[in-house]
C-alpha cells in the first residue's frame, strides 16, 4: 500500500566462524573471519560456505578510512580487505592475514644503495658500544661487522616512508630457514609501526622458520619480536641470543 514500511535489519556483528564439519572447539583451523556478511578472510580449507555455521568468539574489529571503495578493518594490527584465503596449515604459523593484506602506503621498500653501507655500520656499531661485553675485542666485532656488511651488501633492503630513508634490514636464506638480520629503525622513525611493518613484511615473504640474533639486554628489540610470535631458541653467549618463529 501507499504508507506501507518495510523494515530491513543487518546483523553487521564482527565474528570468527568455524566450519560445521569441524572436529575440535577450535575448528582445527577451519575458521573464516567476517564483518557482518563480509568475509575478510578464511582458511582456505574451509569448504561448507554456504552452510548453517557456529560462532566461535567475537573478535574486535576497527573500521580502517580509506580513499577507495574497499572494506577494510584492523584485527589486532593486521588490516584486511574484502575476501581473501589465509593459510591452509594449523600450526605456528596459521595466522588470519589475507593474501591482499592493506599495505601503509607510506612505506616502500627497496634494495639499499653503496652510501647506505656507513649508516647500516654506524647502527650496529651503536648496539655493539651499547649492549656487548666490554671485556670482548671490541674493535675485531666492528671489523667483522664491516666486512659481513660489504660481503653480504646485495641482501640489504632499505626502509623509505614518504621518501625518507627510515630504516635497514638485511634477510637471508639458509637452507632450512630465513634470517633476519641488521633490522634497523632510524632514531627519528621509531615508535611509528615501521618496525612492526618490515617484520611482517619478511614473515609474509617467508615460507620458512625464521630466526634472528639479538641482544638480551635490548628490551624494545626483544618484545618487538615477541609481538610477532618469535621465542626464545638459544642462548649464543651472555649478551645475545637466538629467537626464532616457525
Amino acid at each position: 500500500t501507499e504508507n506501507a514500511e518495510i523494515t530491513v535489519k543487518f546483523d553487521i556483528t564482527d565474528k570468527i566462524v568455524r566450519s560445521k564439519g569441524s572436529i575440535n572447539p577450535r575448528g582445527n583451523g577451519k575458521l573464516l573471519l567476517k564483518h557482518g556478511p563480509v568475509v575478510l578472510s578464511r582458511d582456505k580449507r574451509y569448504s561448507d560456505i554456504t552452510e548453517s555455521v557456529t560462532y566461535h568468539r567475537y573478535p574486535k574489529l576497527i573500521p580502517v578510512k580509506t580513499e577507495n571503495e574497499l572494506l577494510r578493518f584492523d584485527y589486532n594490527g593486521d588490516i584486511f580487505i574484502d575476501y581473501q584465503s589465509a593459510g591452509g596449515t594449523w600450526d605456528g604459523r596459521s595466522r588470519f592475514i589475507t593474501w591482499n593484506m592493506a599495505k601503509r602506503t607510506d612505506i616502500v621498500f627497496c634494495k639499499a644503495e653503496a652510501d647506505d653501507k656507513e649508516v647500516i655500520y654506524d647502527q650496529a656499531c651503536d648496539l655493539v658500544d651499547k649492549y656487548e661485553n666490554k671485556s670482548l675485542n671490541i674493535a675485531k666485532i666492528k671489523e667483522w661487522l664491516r666486512n659481513k656488511i660489504e660481503n653480504s651488501f646485495y641482501e640489504y633492503t632499505k626502509i623509505l616512508v614518504k621518501k625518507k630513508t627510515a630504516g635497514y634490514f638485511r634477510m637471508a636464506e639458509h637452507d632450512d630457514a630465513y634470517e633476519i638480520d641488521d633490522l634497523y629503525i632510524l632514531p627519528e622513525f621509531r615508535g611509528q609501526g615501521i618496525g612492526d611493518h618490515a617484520i611482517a613484511y619478511c614473515l609474509y615473504r617467508s615460507d620458512k622458520p625464521v630466526f634472528l640474533y639479538v641482544f638480551k639486554k635490548n628490551t624494545a628489540a626483544t618484545e618487538l619480536y615477541k609481538k610477532h610470535g618469535f621465542t626464545v631458541k638459544d642462548s649464543v653467549s651472555d649478551t645475545r641470543m637466538i629467537m626464532q618463529k616457525n
